[in-house]
């Protein structure tokens, strides 16, 4: 059987503006939010329109299947020269469509992306706790720089780790 990314219904494309509303569905849906840092519903509402506003300089992708989206990976751009040669990388695919091969694919084609148009030369991803995305960026051949213990604070008494994964892409 076909892997669903390989289907003629799939596709990924440039982020539009009417993405942000299903990235931020998506972060608003239980057991999603804490894999990032933000917490209240307004900070995931305000996160997504900073993820969002990616969209602008074309370092934002949105898969979709069936014309539908499920997945939006983007580059987080550096303003400062010193740091321009890399970026920050993010992925979040819908929750129903997750372990579809969907983040896979949109890792790939981010690094691509990164790699050919912005002419980066290194992409980071940090994640929290125990991120689905960690697999998916090892496969990739992300290496690990560190994880640091306790840096998200969830409650009084559950904290999540830190790990900040990189790969050049020279």
């Amino acid at each position: 059987m076909a892997k669903l990314t390989e289907s003629d219904q799939f596709d990924i494309r440039y982020s539009e503006t009417e993405d942000e509303a299903f990235l931020s569905k998506w972060l608003l849906s239980p057991g999603v939010a804490h894999q990032f840092t933000m917490k209240s519903k307004d900070e995931i509402l305000e996160m997504s329109k900073i993820w969002m506003s990616y969209r602008k300089v074309k370092s934002s992708l949105t898969a979709t299947y069936k014309n539908k989206p499920c997945g939006v990976a983007t580059l987080f751009l550096m303003p400062f020269r010193k740091v321009a040669h890399m970026a920050l990388g993010y992925i979040l695919v819908s929750p129903e469509m997750q372990r579809k091969g969907i983040g896979e694919a949109l890792l790939k084609n981010l690094e691509h992306l990164a790699k050919s148009y912005f002419k980066l030369e290194l992409v980071q991803f940090e994640v929290y706790g125990d991120s689905l995305l960690i697999p998916i960026l090892k496969k990739r051949e992300y290496k690990e720089l560190f994880t640091q213990e306790g840096f998200i604070k969830e409650n009084e008494s559950s904290y999540l780790s830190r790990t900040l994964l990189e790969k050049s892409l020279l």
